[in-house]
């Protein structure tokens, strides 16, 4: 299996995969991994996919939990909202949880390795094509081209993936006019208290996230229409504006300053044979609440536990392109998910489809209300560790 991207998704990918026994390449056109936050929420759904893994402990030890969300308005701080038990009941993370993208590029790169699995660096896709059920693929390295096959070609390699380049496949979206900046500082002021605050003053918006360690900070702000047009050139000094000023923050020193704009976008295709678009490769989205990484993450899981079925020649390539249907009566069903289980080393996360009302009564067909009596409590004593839910073909949750 040839990884093409070394962010997020690609060594999540890449993990599972291994995990799973298949055999995997992993590589990255950057010599080395990123060294600024980036991304920085990790969801809860997130943490319960690592911990089947045991990862998830070490991503709460390392980074940093969100205990409450401050709103300012005219420099007084006007309201608190606790969120370090936002998710109670439904989760067993049910607080947000910051941690930056080169920090939980290093933890995952660190498992890989302990599964002897290396990130080939300074490594580009130069093209590749699906011949005789195989991937063959050329690779720059030194200046020097190498062609090797394999058995599918994953594409986590970005918003300018060259996977999705030579699928030729179309990326519809957009651009929002708006431009926006971000910084990672040490600073001090009451914003810099292990909490989340916004300044909601018509003026500036801007959003201080949390960092572990102490006097760090993201900040999040808007970049004036009358300042944006000269954005290549701005440092934080040219925009903190007064929003910075309102919150009272003391910035004494700026470890990393970007501006961008939100884009939207999704790829036409995620699939083409063997080839596959994860993450930004797939789809752009709005960075609040950690929505790129976490969708990315999510897809490398989803992923994985299919492809490994796959390449374990268990004739479910259609587990691939959408899921597998387990028929039969309710000792048939757990039967058939036992022995899947069991062929591919486990699962990341099973999703159970129904048609509410209507497959109930179908002798071939496990509805998913009987599913859900009969052996929902079987799958979860035998597989512990997997993640189940379930949903009907009209989106309404069992």
């Amino acid at each position: 299996m040839l990884i093409v991207g070394a962010g997020p998704t690609g060594l999540a990918l890449a993990l599972w995969l291994t995990k799973f026994g298949i055999r995997v390449r992993i590589i990255d056109k950057l010599g080395a991994s990123g060294t600024t936050s980036r991304a920085l929420a990790v969801q809860a759904r997130t943490l319960e996919y690592y911990q089947q893994i045991g990862l998830a402990d070490a991503v709460i030890e390392r980074g940093q939990k969100v205990a409450g969300l401050n709103l300012w308005v005219r420099s007084h701080r006007a309201a608190r909202v606790p969120l370090e038990n936002l998710g109670e009941g439904l989760t067993p993370f049910p607080f947000p949880m910051i941690f930056p993208q080169d920090e939980h590029e290093t933890l995952l790169i660190e498992r890989l390795r302990q599964h002897g699995v290396e990130v080939e660096r300074l490594v580009e896709l130069t093209g590749f094509e699906e011949r005789e059920e195989k991937i063959i693929a050329t690779l720059l390295r030194n200046g020097t081209d190498e062609t090797s096959s394999f058995a599918y070609i994953a594409g986590c390699d970005g918003a300018r993936s060259r996977v999705r380049e030579v699928l030729n496949t179309g990326f519809p979206g957009g651009t929002y006019d708006h431009l926006f900046y971000v910084a990672d500082v040490e600073a001090g002021g009451p914003p810099v208290n292990g909490e989340l605050h916004v300044d909601l003053d018509d003026a500036d918006f801007l959003a201080v996230f949390p960092m572990s360690g102490s006097g760090r900070a993201r900040l999040v702000g808007s970049v004036r229409d009358d300042v944006a047009k000269d954005h290549e050139h701005l440092r934080l000094q040219d925009v903190q504006g007064r929003a910075v000023q309102n919150l009272k923050i003391e910035i004494t020193r700026v470890n990393w300053f970007s501006t961008y704009r939100v884009h939207h976008r999704v790829a036409q295709q995620f699939r083409r044979g063997r080839a596959f678009l994860l993450g930004d490769a797939a789809h752009i989205h709005s960075p609040v609440g950690g929505q790129g990484m976490n969708t990315g993450i999510g897809d490398a899981i989803n992923l994985a536990w299919k492809l490994a079925a796959s390449i374990k020649d268990m004739s479910v390539d259609d587990a691939v392109k959408s899921g597998i249907m387990f028929a039969g009566t309710p000792d048939q069903v757990y039967s058939q998910m036992k022995r899947l289980y069991d062929h591919v080393g486990g699962f990341g996360h099973l999703l159970i489809m129904g048609q509410a009302g209507f497959l109930e009564h179908d002798e071939t067909v496990l509805g998913i209300r009987t599913f859900a009596r009969e052996v929902y409590p079987r799958i979860k004593q035998e597989f512990p560790d997997t993640a189940v839910s379930g949903v009907t073909h009209a989106g309404v949750a069992i």
